[in-house]
């Protein structure tokens, strides 16, 4: 009878716990979506094996980011060579101009650790407000890292459109 009670407890607790893993595994997948992204123009970048951001539904073509929002963005790449003293930029494109977005991290190495090590993935996650002074419209964040000398080290443009609070 014991055994079949302490059976009977580890199988509650098995379920209670792949219950709150799931539970976990949910949470965190609703955080950040994969966002469509294309790689720079013109620009020289490390492997990018993905990106996230908080705001963009499932399979949209752009991602809308709505005024007063606090977005989350994830980058994932392959160092192709030892990089040190990296700086993260978030610029929005609209209309022929380039806005800087200030994020909260913009020291690479302070989220990452630096050197970056060769052959080795990295994900990178930064911040950033869509301030309610933006304007509505559609326009293309680019994200970059550029090393001490300015070289570019990773690049891409992710479609986006800042949108009106619900």
């Amino acid at each position: 009878m014991a055994r079949t009670s302490h059976t009977g407890i580890s199988l509650r607790r098995a379920f209670i716990g792949t219950s709150a893993w799931f539970t976990a595994a949910l949470v965190v997948a609703s955080a950040a979506h994969a966002a469509p992204h294309n790689a720079c123009p013109d620009t020289e970048s490390w492997p990018i094996r993905s990106v996230s951001v908080s705001s963009c539904a499932p399979e949209a073509s752009e991602c809308e980011m709505r005024k007063g929002a606090d977005i989350h963005l994830e980058i994932g790449f392959h160092a192709a060579e030892k990089a040190r003293k990296i700086q993260a930029s978030v610029e929005a494109l609209t209309d022929g101009k380039t806005v800087s977005l200030p994020h909260t991290d913009p020291n690479v190495c302070s989220v990452l650790g630096c050197p970056l090590r060769p052959g080795t993935d990295y994900t990178y996650h930064t911040n950033f407000y869509v301030s309610p002074t933006y304007p509505t419209t559609k326009t293309t964040l680019r994200l970059k890292f550029t090393d001490a000398k300015g070289k570019t080290l990773v690049c891409t443009h992710i479609p986006a459109a800042f949108s009106e609070p619900q």
